[in-house]
């Protein structure tokens, strides 16, 4: 459990401007945080704060077309365990992710009551602990905030959508990837990086009630990333702490999310050990590690390097 100066310290709930829009947070505004999260780590004993809540986990399985024994493998661990999103309409494949998220956003949104929903890729490792705290945190920090603000006609319920930003990315047009249907723009715009991010209540029930006529992208995050672009009520939250690129960044102890890890790299991870996965790493190096200039095109968004 966290002390209570964590709030204060490391959560940050932006204003409204003069047009009603939440103001991005600036580059130092984000290396402020940072600094003062390795502080926080560094502190021997932490106050602890007992709070109540619940984290449902889910894997969502698409079952359309699921052979008998695959079938019988989930209802056993759903007997078990009760942890299985059965998304009965959906066939699971690679080319249906952003379909899935979709599926899964309207069943989630239909059958449970909660304020923030996490997407995570299965090779992705949680620091859980501090993960829901500063998520907790940050849910009553806005909470003082709102009623201390005076009321304003453009005030509208603050959403999150929190995780690890890129706004350069060049629209795919071979492969896999291959976008035939994008057209907004010659780039790709700004989008949390699919490895894991963090979505509230009110955002997933706007793509889960309007699901049927949103946009069909090959990339579920990029997809994600265009359905929220109109919006002036979200908190885009740049999180260095996220890491969720396509290949693993260098090693930090601050980081809360660490995306492309094996069952060997997650083992030891929770048993402390940070840096086992850069005896892996790929040819070329690692990602480099930036924060976010909202202040810029998003062409020139990440060239401030953490």
């Amino acid at each position: 459990m966290i002390n209570e100066s964590y709030q204060d310290e490391l959560i940050h709930i932006p204003p409204y401007n003069e047009r009603g829009h939440i103001q991005h947070e600036t580059v130092e505004v984000q290396r402020t945080l940072l600094n003062n999260y390795r502080a926080w780590l560094q502190k021997p004993i932490k106050n602890i704060k007992v709070i109540n809540f619940k984290i449902k986990p889910l894997f969502a399985i698409g079952m359309h077309g699921q052979p008998k024994n695959i079938r019988r493998a989930i209802y056993e661990e759903q007997r078990v365990f009760g942890d299985i999103l059965e998304l009965e309409e959906l066939q699971d494949s690679y080319a249906n992710l952003t379909s899935k998220l979709l599926h899964s956003m309207k069943k989630i949104d239909a059958k449970y009551d909660f304020r923030y929903l996490a997407k995570l890729d299965d090779d992705t490792y949680v620091k859980l602990d501090v993960f829901a705290e500063d998520l907790l945190s940050y849910y009553e920090k806005l909470h003082q905030v709102q009623k201390q603000q005076k009321p304003h006609l453009y005030n509208r319920p603050m959403e999150l959508y929190w995780g690890y930003f890129r706004g350069a990315a060049t629209i795919q047009k071979h492969g896999v990837w291959q976008e035939q249907d994008y057209t907004l723009c010659d780039r790709y715009g700004p989008y949390a990086l699919g490895g894991g991010y963090v979505l509230s209540k009110g955002l997933v029930s706007y793509i889960a009630t309007y699901a049927d006529q949103l946009s069909m992208y090959k990339s579920e995050d990029i997809a994600l990333g265009t359905w929220l672009a109109p919006f002036r009520n979200i908190h885009r939250r740049h999180d260095v702490r996220f890491d969720t690129a396509w290949a693993p960044r260098a090693c930090k102890d601050y980081h809360m999310l660490l995306h492309k890890r094996t069952a060997r790299h997650m083992r030891d991870l929770y048993a402390g050990d940070m840096c086992t996965h850069e005896e892996d790493k790929p040819k070329g190096g690692l990602p480099r590690e930036y924060f976010y200039d909202w202040s810029q095109a998003p062409s020139m968004c990440c060239n401030t390097v953490v």
